[in-house]
Protein backbone atom coordinates (compact mmCIF):
# COMPACT_ATOMS: atom_id res chain seq x y z
CA UNK A 1 0.00 0.00 0.00
CA UNK A 2 2.94 2.11 0.71
CA UNK A 3 4.60 1.19 -2.17
CA UNK A 4 1.38 2.08 -3.78
CA UNK A 5 1.20 5.89 -2.39
CA UNK A 6 4.58 6.61 -3.28
CA UNK A 7 4.00 5.74 -6.84
CA UNK A 8 1.29 7.89 -7.27
CA UNK A 9 2.73 10.90 -5.72
CA UNK A 10 5.76 10.04 -8.25
CA UNK A 11 3.37 10.14 -11.15
CA UNK A 12 1.75 13.23 -10.03
CA UNK A 13 4.59 15.31 -9.54
CA UNK A 14 6.14 13.97 -13.33
CA UNK A 15 2.50 15.47 -14.56
CA UNK A 16 3.08 18.65 -12.70
CA UNK A 17 6.13 19.45 -14.04
CA UNK A 18 5.34 18.32 -17.43
CA UNK A 19 1.94 21.08 -17.46
CA UNK A 20 4.60 23.63 -15.99
CA UNK A 21 6.96 22.89 -18.86
CA UNK A 22 4.68 23.15 -21.38
CA UNK A 23 2.70 26.29 -19.85
CA UNK A 24 6.08 28.14 -19.43
CA UNK A 25 5.95 31.25 -21.48
CA UNK A 26 9.73 31.56 -23.91
CA UNK A 27 10.72 35.11 -24.47
CA UNK A 28 13.29 36.51 -26.41
CA UNK A 29 16.11 39.31 -24.54
CA UNK A 30 14.15 41.85 -26.88
CA UNK A 31 10.86 41.40 -25.23
CA UNK A 32 12.36 41.49 -21.77
CA UNK A 33 14.44 44.80 -22.92
CA UNK A 34 11.24 46.48 -23.62
CA UNK A 35 9.73 45.88 -20.29
CA UNK A 36 12.25 47.79 -18.26
CA UNK A 37 9.79 49.58 -16.72
CA UNK A 38 8.13 46.82 -15.33
CA UNK A 39 11.11 45.58 -13.99
CA UNK A 40 12.00 42.41 -16.08
CA UNK A 41 15.15 40.68 -15.63
CA UNK A 42 17.01 37.76 -16.68
CA UNK A 43 18.56 35.36 -14.11
CA UNK A 44 20.43 31.91 -15.65
CA UNK A 45 17.89 30.83 -18.12
CA UNK A 46 14.64 32.16 -16.03
CA UNK A 47 12.35 36.05 -16.63
CA UNK A 48 11.12 37.36 -13.87
CA UNK A 49 9.03 40.42 -13.23
CA UNK A 50 9.89 41.93 -10.19
CA UNK A 51 6.98 44.90 -10.01
CA UNK A 52 5.47 43.36 -7.63
CA UNK A 53 8.60 43.33 -4.79
CA UNK A 54 8.26 45.63 -2.19
CA UNK A 55 11.65 45.45 -0.49
CA UNK A 56 15.10 44.83 -1.31
CA UNK A 57 18.32 44.62 0.87
CA UNK A 58 19.97 46.68 -1.47
CA UNK A 59 17.25 49.16 -2.19
CA UNK A 60 14.81 49.28 -4.81
CA UNK A 61 16.17 51.87 -7.12
CA UNK A 62 19.01 49.36 -8.15
CA UNK A 63 16.39 47.08 -9.50
CA UNK A 64 14.67 49.88 -11.41
CA UNK A 65 18.00 51.02 -12.66
CA UNK A 66 19.06 47.50 -13.75
CA UNK A 67 15.48 46.12 -14.89
CA UNK A 68 15.63 44.61 -18.56
CA UNK A 69 18.73 42.73 -18.85
CA UNK A 70 20.43 39.94 -18.01
CA UNK A 71 22.03 39.91 -14.44
CA UNK A 72 23.00 36.42 -14.04
CA UNK A 73 26.60 37.30 -13.25
CA UNK A 74 25.82 39.85 -10.61
CA UNK A 75 23.75 37.85 -9.04
CA UNK A 76 25.38 35.52 -7.98
CA UNK A 77 28.77 38.19 -7.04
CA UNK A 78 26.50 39.74 -4.45
CA UNK A 79 24.00 36.94 -2.77
CA UNK A 80 25.70 35.05 -0.02
CA UNK A 81 23.04 32.17 -0.55
CA UNK A 82 21.91 32.68 -4.04
CA UNK A 83 19.98 29.44 -4.72
CA UNK A 84 18.13 30.40 -1.40
CA UNK A 85 16.83 33.55 -2.97
CA UNK A 86 16.39 32.15 -6.57
CA UNK A 87 14.07 29.88 -5.06
CA UNK A 88 12.39 32.58 -3.47
CA UNK A 89 12.26 34.43 -6.72
CA UNK A 90 11.04 31.34 -8.68
CA UNK A 91 7.78 30.98 -6.04
CA UNK A 92 7.23 34.68 -6.20
CA UNK A 93 8.11 36.57 -9.94
CA UNK A 94 9.28 33.89 -12.68
CA UNK A 95 6.87 34.36 -15.49
CA UNK A 96 8.88 32.22 -17.65
CA UNK A 97 12.40 31.36 -19.76
CA UNK A 98 14.48 32.94 -21.77
CA UNK A 99 15.30 31.86 -25.38
CA UNK A 100 18.42 30.48 -25.18
CA UNK A 101 21.69 31.39 -26.65
CA UNK A 102 25.42 30.96 -26.22
CA UNK A 103 26.07 33.96 -24.28
CA UNK A 104 23.54 33.01 -21.69
CA UNK A 105 24.88 30.35 -19.56
CA UNK A 106 25.10 29.76 -15.57
CA UNK A 107 28.61 31.17 -14.41
CA UNK A 108 30.94 28.07 -13.80
CA UNK A 109 32.61 29.53 -10.68
CA UNK A 110 30.92 31.45 -7.83
CA UNK A 111 32.68 33.70 -5.50
CA UNK A 112 30.05 32.01 -2.55
CA UNK A 113 32.81 29.08 -2.41
CA UNK A 114 35.87 30.60 -2.43
CA UNK A 115 34.59 33.43 0.49
CA UNK A 116 37.93 35.44 1.57
CA UNK A 117 38.57 34.68 4.66
CA UNK A 118 41.48 36.81 6.70
CA UNK A 119 44.27 34.10 8.23
CA UNK A 120 44.45 36.79 11.70
CA UNK A 121 47.49 35.86 13.72
CA UNK A 122 47.11 36.17 17.55
CA UNK A 123 49.61 38.86 17.34
CA UNK A 124 46.92 41.29 16.38
CA UNK A 125 45.75 43.61 19.07
CA UNK A 126 42.37 44.26 19.90
CA UNK A 127 42.51 47.84 18.95
CA UNK A 128 43.16 46.84 15.61
CA UNK A 129 40.46 44.68 15.86
CA UNK A 130 37.95 47.13 16.77
CA UNK A 131 39.42 49.24 14.14
CA UNK A 132 38.44 46.73 11.50
CA UNK A 133 35.18 46.26 12.73
CA UNK A 134 34.31 50.15 12.68
CA UNK A 135 35.42 50.32 9.30
CA UNK A 136 32.70 47.94 8.47
CA UNK A 137 30.12 49.50 10.23
CA UNK A 138 31.37 52.69 8.73
CA UNK A 139 31.04 51.05 5.08
CA UNK A 140 27.19 49.30 6.13
CA UNK A 141 26.32 52.94 7.82
CA UNK A 142 23.42 55.07 5.04
CA UNK A 143 26.35 57.45 4.57
CA UNK A 144 28.44 55.45 2.21
CA UNK A 145 27.33 55.34 -0.57
CA UNK A 146 29.81 52.89 -2.72
CA UNK A 147 27.89 49.76 -3.33
CA UNK A 148 30.92 48.07 -4.48
CA UNK A 149 32.05 48.47 -1.28
CA UNK A 150 29.41 47.45 0.97
CA UNK A 151 29.48 44.31 -1.59
CA UNK A 152 32.81 42.90 -1.07
CA UNK A 153 32.89 43.72 2.98
CA UNK A 154 29.36 42.21 3.12
CA UNK A 155 30.48 38.81 1.23
CA UNK A 156 33.77 39.22 3.08
CA UNK A 157 36.20 39.63 0.30
CA UNK A 158 38.47 42.33 1.29
CA UNK A 159 41.36 42.32 3.60
CA UNK A 160 42.59 44.99 6.42
CA UNK A 161 45.54 45.79 8.20
CA UNK A 162 46.60 48.41 10.08
CA UNK A 163 49.76 50.39 10.24
CA UNK A 164 51.94 53.16 12.49
CA UNK A 165 52.70 55.78 10.33
CA UNK A 166 51.40 57.12 6.92
CA UNK A 167 53.94 57.60 4.66
CA UNK A 168 56.68 56.04 6.40
CA UNK A 169 59.71 54.16 5.08
CA UNK A 170 58.77 51.17 7.08
CA UNK A 171 54.94 51.35 6.18
CA UNK A 172 55.47 51.73 2.25
CA UNK A 173 58.15 48.47 2.22
CA UNK A 174 55.28 46.32 4.75
CA UNK A 175 52.26 47.61 2.53
CA UNK A 176 53.65 46.81 -0.68
CA UNK A 177 53.95 43.27 0.58
CA UNK A 178 50.44 43.24 1.83
CA UNK A 179 49.35 44.25 -1.39
CA UNK A 180 51.21 41.41 -3.30
CA UNK A 181 49.72 39.06 -1.11
CA UNK A 182 46.44 40.55 -1.61
CA UNK A 183 46.99 40.45 -5.63
CA UNK A 184 47.94 36.77 -5.63
CA UNK A 185 45.12 35.56 -3.36
CA UNK A 186 42.45 37.81 -5.61
CA UNK A 187 43.93 37.03 -8.90
CA UNK A 188 42.14 33.79 -9.21
CA UNK A 189 38.83 35.21 -8.48
CA UNK A 190 39.70 38.56 -10.89
CA UNK A 191 40.62 35.93 -13.71
CA UNK A 192 37.33 34.36 -13.42
CA UNK A 193 35.52 38.20 -13.90
CA UNK A 194 34.99 38.26 -10.11
CA UNK A 195 34.11 41.99 -9.47
CA UNK A 196 34.04 43.25 -5.77
CA UNK A 197 37.18 43.07 -3.64
CA UNK A 198 39.03 45.64 -1.80
CA UNK A 199 42.29 45.81 0.47
CA UNK A 200 42.13 48.59 3.44
CA UNK A 201 45.12 49.99 4.89
CA UNK A 202 44.66 52.00 7.73
CA UNK A 203 47.15 54.22 9.37
CA UNK A 204 47.48 54.69 13.34
CA UNK A 205 48.91 58.43 12.91
CA UNK A 206 49.28 61.01 12.06
CA UNK A 207 45.70 62.92 12.88
CA UNK A 208 43.22 65.24 12.29
CA UNK A 209 44.96 66.28 8.87
CA UNK A 210 43.31 68.86 7.00
CA UNK A 211 41.77 67.81 3.51
CA UNK A 212 44.78 69.66 1.99
CA UNK A 213 47.75 67.57 4.05
CA UNK A 214 45.99 64.30 3.65
CA UNK A 215 45.98 65.40 -0.24
CA UNK A 216 49.73 65.72 -0.03
CA UNK A 217 50.44 62.82 1.90
CA UNK A 218 48.33 60.62 0.12
CA UNK A 219 50.04 60.63 -2.98
CA UNK A 220 53.33 60.81 -1.45
CA UNK A 221 52.84 57.68 0.00
CA UNK A 222 51.46 56.16 -3.66
CA UNK A 223 54.57 57.69 -4.98
CA UNK A 224 56.44 55.53 -2.35
CA UNK A 225 55.06 52.48 -2.85
CA UNK A 226 55.15 53.23 -6.82
CA UNK A 227 58.87 53.33 -6.49
CA UNK A 228 59.20 50.16 -4.13
CA UNK A 229 56.92 48.05 -6.72
CA UNK A 230 59.80 49.20 -9.57
CA UNK A 231 63.02 48.48 -7.21
CA UNK A 232 61.14 44.94 -6.96
CA UNK A 233 60.87 44.66 -10.13
CA UNK A 234 57.57 45.18 -11.29
CA UNK A 235 56.04 47.20 -15.00
CA UNK A 236 53.03 49.24 -14.98
CA UNK A 237 50.07 47.33 -15.27
CA UNK A 238 49.68 46.68 -19.26
CA UNK A 239 45.81 47.65 -19.20
CA UNK A 240 46.06 50.88 -17.81
CA UNK A 241 47.74 54.29 -18.21
CA UNK A 242 50.40 55.45 -15.91
CA UNK A 243 49.21 59.43 -17.02
CA UNK A 244 47.48 60.45 -14.26
CA UNK A 245 45.54 63.14 -16.41
CA UNK A 246 44.73 59.99 -19.02
CA UNK A 247 41.17 58.85 -18.89
CA UNK A 248 42.61 55.39 -18.63
CA UNK A 249 44.94 55.67 -15.45
CA UNK A 250 44.86 53.56 -12.84
CA UNK A 251 47.46 53.20 -10.15
CA UNK A 252 49.59 49.89 -10.52
CA UNK A 253 50.96 47.81 -8.12
CA UNK A 254 51.92 44.17 -8.86
CA UNK A 255 51.34 44.91 -12.31
CA UNK A 256 47.43 45.63 -11.29
CA UNK A 257 45.24 48.54 -11.83
CA UNK A 258 43.24 49.83 -8.55
CA UNK A 259 41.44 52.60 -7.66
CA UNK A 260 41.66 54.22 -4.65
CA UNK A 261 39.48 55.99 -2.06
CA UNK A 262 40.85 57.94 0.58
CA UNK A 263 39.04 58.34 3.96
CA UNK A 264 40.42 60.82 7.45
CA UNK A 265 38.64 62.22 9.83
CA UNK A 266 38.68 65.74 8.41
CA UNK A 267 36.77 65.32 5.00
CA UNK A 268 34.36 67.28 4.29
CA UNK A 269 32.46 64.07 2.77
CA UNK A 270 30.27 62.23 5.03
CA UNK A 271 31.41 58.91 3.50
CA UNK A 272 35.42 59.90 3.24
CA UNK A 273 35.07 60.35 7.36
CA UNK A 274 36.84 57.76 9.54
CA UNK A 275 38.19 58.13 12.67
CA UNK A 276 42.01 57.11 11.29
CA UNK A 277 43.45 57.70 7.96
CA UNK A 278 42.53 54.42 5.56
CA UNK A 279 43.00 53.99 2.24
CA UNK A 280 40.99 51.07 0.14
CA UNK A 281 42.62 49.67 -3.19
CA UNK A 282 40.03 48.53 -4.80
CA UNK A 283 40.38 46.30 -8.43
CA UNK A 284 39.96 48.87 -11.41
CA UNK A 285 38.75 45.64 -13.40
CA UNK A 286 35.72 45.83 -11.49
CA UNK A 287 34.79 48.78 -13.53
CA UNK A 288 35.95 47.40 -17.00
CA UNK A 289 33.96 44.02 -15.88
CA UNK A 290 30.15 46.06 -15.09
CA UNK A 291 30.90 48.46 -18.20
CA UNK A 292 31.06 45.09 -20.25
CA UNK A 293 28.17 43.82 -18.38
CA UNK A 294 26.40 46.80 -19.52
CA UNK A 295 25.84 47.63 -15.47
CA UNK A 296 28.27 50.69 -15.11
CA UNK A 297 26.15 53.50 -15.50
CA UNK A 298 23.70 52.37 -13.74
CA UNK A 299 25.47 51.33 -11.06
CA UNK A 300 27.32 54.74 -11.06
CA UNK A 301 23.64 56.83 -10.92
CA UNK A 302 22.85 54.63 -7.72
CA UNK A 303 26.29 55.69 -6.18
CA UNK A 304 24.85 59.56 -6.93
CA UNK A 305 21.83 58.93 -5.53
CA UNK A 306 22.88 57.55 -2.46
CA UNK A 307 25.94 60.45 -2.65
CA UNK A 308 22.87 62.77 -2.64
CA UNK A 309 20.57 61.53 -0.50
CA UNK A 310 22.63 60.80 2.59
CA UNK A 311 25.49 63.58 2.30
CA UNK A 312 23.27 65.83 0.64
CA UNK A 313 25.33 66.64 -2.56
CA UNK A 314 26.68 64.63 -5.09
CA UNK A 315 30.45 63.84 -4.65
CA UNK A 316 31.92 67.47 -6.44
CA UNK A 317 34.72 65.93 -8.08
CA UNK A 318 32.10 63.80 -10.17
CA UNK A 319 30.67 66.36 -11.13
CA UNK A 320 32.87 69.18 -12.58
CA UNK A 321 35.11 65.52 -13.73
CA UNK A 322 32.66 64.03 -15.38
CA UNK A 323 34.60 62.60 -18.12
CA UNK A 324 38.28 62.39 -15.87
CA UNK A 325 40.34 60.30 -14.47
CA UNK A 326 39.84 58.49 -11.53
CA UNK A 327 42.64 60.05 -9.87
CA UNK A 328 40.63 63.35 -9.08
CA UNK A 329 38.16 60.89 -6.63
CA UNK A 330 40.95 59.38 -4.50
CA UNK A 331 41.14 62.11 -1.91
CA UNK A 332 38.05 63.15 -1.79
CA UNK A 333 38.52 66.65 -1.84
CA UNK A 334 37.06 69.15 -3.88
CA UNK A 335 39.68 69.20 -6.64
CA UNK A 336 39.64 71.77 -9.73
CA UNK A 337 39.79 70.40 -13.22
CA UNK A 338 43.51 71.47 -13.97
CA UNK A 339 44.68 69.82 -10.97
CA UNK A 340 47.66 67.92 -11.52
CA UNK A 341 48.66 64.93 -8.65
CA UNK A 342 52.47 65.28 -7.58
CA UNK A 343 53.69 61.80 -9.11
CA UNK A 344 55.94 60.79 -11.31
CA UNK A 345 56.12 57.49 -13.08
CA UNK A 346 59.71 55.69 -12.66
CA UNK A 347 60.76 53.69 -15.73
Amino acid sequence: MTSLIFLLISLIKRLLSQISFRSTRIFTIDEVMKRKNDRWVIIDDDVYCLLSMKTHSGGLDIIEKLSGRDLTQLFYEIHLKPDFVKEHLNRKYRIGKIRLNPNNKKPSFYLKNHLIQRNLNFSISNEDCQMKEEFKQHVFSTNFPCLNAKIALKRNAFDFDVYDTFCSEETTKLLWQNLMKFINKQSFLWENNHIFTTYVACFRTPENLSEDIFEILLWKQLQQLHEEDVRNGMKWSKNYSNDPSNTDFAFSIGERGFFLVGLHPQSSRNGRRFSKIAIAFNSQDQFTNLRRLNLLTEIKQVVRQNDLLYNGSINPNVIENENGPGPFEYSGKLIQPEWKPNFQVKI
